[in-house]
């Protein structure tokens, strides 16, 4: 079963309910830091979809390129195992996104995550002031977006609607995970399949 995505209720910081300009600035003007230090970049079947067709490779050796596997808890369920994790590998230094330039530039920039493509419009970052000023002072973009006349305007709307969607991929994750108890490569091998059954 499916979350019931329209039943959530996303609580937005009030600066964030009226609107709010944005825009990436890497790696111009910003060394795309928020693709290292503390914190993992997670991958979904969606996510590894995309990077299969961009690199042409088959999931067995993107998993062993580009994957690291981690062990977390549950969110979304009461489970008493851990659950396996898909993130993006990092380099030694500075712990960044392999996919990460020197200079900051994403290298799969087209087909980058889901948790990319949303940031900085994550649930942690959104719910309240003190999160969203946070996130103010980290990213450049965010300081500067204001005065951008080519930035864009997220809506609330917008902004809730990524908020659910990252609620969604961990949801559905976990569930995964739990029915599959844990196989991660037999779930993705079903999820491709019938991907392109669906084509």
């Amino acid at each position: 079963m499916r979350y019931n995505i329209s039943m959530v209720t996303v609580t937005l910081t009030p600066i964030l309910r009226k609107g709010i300009k944005y825009a990436c600035i890497a790696p111009d003007s910003c060394d795309g830091h928020c693709c290292w230090g503390a914190g993992s970049i997670y991958i979904y079947g969606e996510d590894i979809e995309r990077f299969l067709k961009y690199f042409k490779m088959t999931l067995d050796d993107f998993l062993e390129k580009h994957v690291t596997v981690d062990e977390i808890p549950c969110h979304h369920f009461k489970h008493d195992k851990l659950i396996p994790s898909l993130e993006i590998k990092e380099t030694k230094e500075k712990a960044a996104c392999h996919f990460q330039t020197d200079k900051g530039l994403c290298e799969v920039y087209k087909v980058r995550p889901f948790q990319c493509v949303g940031y900085p419009f994550w649930k942690m970052n959104t719910k309240n002031k003190a999160a969203w000023d946070k996130v103010v002072v980290f990213c450049p973009g965010a300081q500067v977006a204001p005065a951008m006349a080519d930035a864009h305007f997220y809506t609330a709307a917008e902004i809730k609607k990524l908020v659910k969607a990252e609620q969604q991929a961990e949801y559905d994750w976990e569930k995964a995970m739990i029915d599959w108890k844990g196989d991660y490569k037999a779930y993705l091998r079903d999820f491709l399949d019938k991907k392109k059954l669906e084509r």
